[in-house]
């Protein structure tokens, strides 16, 4: 079973090597940026709307599949933040950015293709499911909590400048909810779509994975770049580490375990694979202004990113093993 998933999972991470090496050709030097945005902006919205589009919706969601996700990310957040200010010595805000680092996983670009690799083509929507729910979390409510926490740290008074900005920017201006919800739309109304928007929404799809490896592996050189200059502080890098790869997948799984014993066992397994992912490269944009956060966010997107190419292989096959 083990190698059954790690023949499944290895083209994509090829697809990150492929980014990674790239970055020592002069094209593709300052390539990241628009990479990054086509697949935020174009690719992996078009490939949420069409799985919106095509899962079957009447199925619905079972209610113990968010609620264990919610459930395991802030348990993960609530071990790894104290851990982190006492290891490294770090303020709250700094403390929380590695916290969240330990706990957002790469749900969308790298988690659907894993998914689909592992389950097949009939885990779409939940793979879709999964991620909106990963992303909410940390691309809606951790911004929130991360200006919240920062109005504290910094003045000592009430939390309100930027938190209606904070909002705002993850929610109207998030292009991976509003795909997910006009797909839902689309299907729910039983609309036919015109045969030229569904070409090219599907075209852009096809592209969304291998753009999105490719993306994750445009990013890791600067990661590197910050490892080798002594710039992250390994305590931190490595505590936030383990947490992502062992922490919250174990989490993930003991509570699927007891408090979702009769979850179909497509959500079940979904819910562990989406919990290994390595840390999400939107991390970076979240940990802030500060350089040193930044740096340490960068090292541990790449620390998770190289451990995952085996972890994610053996925790899909213990899931499979216990779950399906």
């Amino acid at each position: 079973m083990f190698f059954d998933v790690v023949g499944q999972t290895l083209p994509l991470f090829l697809g990150m090597a492929a980014g990674f090496a790239a970055t020592w050709a002069r094209p593709f030097r300052d390539a990241e940026p628009g990479v990054t945005a086509f697949v935020f902006y174009i690719a992996l919205p078009a490939l949420l709307f069409t799985l919106a589009v095509e899962s079957d919706l009447s199925v619905g969601v079972p209610g113990e599949f968010p609620a264990v996700i919610v459930l395991s990310l802030v348990l993960s957040m609530a071990v790894l933040w104290p851990l982190a200010r006492w290891s490294a010595r770090r303020h709250r805000l700094s403390a929380m950015h590695v916290a969240m680092a330990g706990s957002f996983g790469n749900a969308a670009y790298l988690g659907i293709p894993v998914v689909l690799g592992v389950l097949g083509s009939t885990a779409g929507f939940t793979a879709v499911i999964g991620q909106l729910v990963h992303n909410l979390v940390f691309l809606v409510v951790y911004p929130v909590l991360a200006v919240i926490i920062a109005a504290i740290v910094d003045r000592g008074d009430a939390p309100t400048p930027g938190l209606g900005s904070a909002v705002r920017r993850a929610t109207l201006r998030n292009p991976l909810l509003w795909s997910v919800a006009a797909g839902a739309g689309v299907n729910l109304l039983g609309l036919r779509l015109p045969t030229v928007i569904t070409d090219a929404t599907s075209m852009f799809a096809a592209a969304a994975a291998p753009a999105a490896l490719f993306a994750i592996g445009l990013t890791l050189r600067g990661a590197l770049g910050a490892l080798q200059r002594g710039a992250a502080p390994l305590g931190a890098v490595a505590l936030a580490t383990v947490g992502k790869i062992v922490l919250l997948p174990a989490a993930s799984l003991l509570l699927v375990m007891l408090l979702a014993p009769g979850l179909d066992s497509t959500w079940a397994v979904a819910l562990v694979v989406l919990a290994a992912m390595p840390t999400s490269a939107s991390a970076f944009m979240l940990a802030g202004g500060a350089v040193a956060d930044r740096q340490a966010v960068a090292t541990i997107t790449l620390a998770t990113n190289a451990i995952s190419m085996l972890s994610i292989p053996v925790i899909a096959a213990v899931a499979l093993g216990l779950l399906a």
